[in-house]
């Protein structure tokens, strides 16, 4: 028995503390890219999901904003967790979002909302209405900690393509993010350098310059990306899709 009291205690001190560190690694940031196409979604902001996540996490102190608005030109890539929304679940509808950090580490994943209503729609909006109840989410409090300064913005730098974001090819994750030159990015694997991935300047092909990856290709309207190289066993070219993760 009195082992069983000494249990019990320490069990709430334990989810008490883990509850802690998880809302301190989310309040170490303020902005969050939701992109324009879900996981649990079939087209573009489906059923007005992404401009609703948009708006309610806005409540909650971020700063939220859908892939292709504007943002502050100050704030750098790493200093923005990328949003994705999951649905599981055969005969109810489940949900959880998950916040990524710039070289695709999990920084949160919020707790599961459930509906059982059988109508798609609806379903949705009570499932994420219940994840969006996450006390980590609605309590987040932005403090900065463990982040980068803030930028200081020179009136010389290209300030058009503030983004960074993932591709996944044969079950491996490339991170993209910007350099300090317009239309450039380094290409992380595993948070360490492998290339880069440059734009022309006359045209929308970009160049990558990876290694065993190295090519040419370019973005469809989804951020999927078609590469071509040259196999260098028979010099025959060869067509793939680095599809897009965030």
């Amino acid at each position: 028995m009195n082992q069983v009291k000494t249990f019990i205690p320490l069990l709430f001190i334990s989810l008490f503390s883990l509850t802690a560190f998880s809302q301190n690694k989310l309040d170490q940031y303020k902005y969050v890219s939701i992109p324009k196409q879900l996981s649990l979604q079939k087209s573009p902001n489906q059923y007005q999901i992404n401009s609703i996540l948009r708006d309610y996490l806005n409540k909650y102190d971020f700063v939220s904003f859908i892939q292709g608005e504007n943002y502050p030109d100050d704030v750098k890539p790493c200093e923005i967790l990328s949003l994705n929304a999951d649905k599981s679940g055969f005969l109810s509808t489940k949900t959880v979002l998950t916040f990524t950090d710039c070289y695709g580490n999990n920084v949160y994943t919020s707790i599961e909302g459930v509906s059982r209503t059988k109508e798609f729609k609806l379903a949705y909006y009570e499932a994420l209405r219940e994840t969006l109840k996450d006390p980590n989410i609605q309590n987040h409090k932005y403090t900065g900690q463990n982040l980068t300064a803030q930028k200081t913005v020179d009136k010389n730098e290209p300030t058009s393509a503030k983004a960074s974001f993932i591709l996944e090819f044969k079950n491996t994750k490339y991170t993209f993010v910007e350099t300090a030159v317009k239309d450039e990015y380094n290409v992380l694997v595993n948070q360490e350098s492998i290339g880069t991935l440059k734009k022309e300047s006359n045209n929308d092909q970009y160049i990558l310059e990876a290694g065993p990856m190295s090519g040419t290709g370019n973005f469809d309207d989804f951020g999927n990306f078609t590469l071509t190289r040259v196999n260098p066993v028979n010099n025959i070219k060869i067509t793939d899709i680095m599809a897009r993760v965030n």
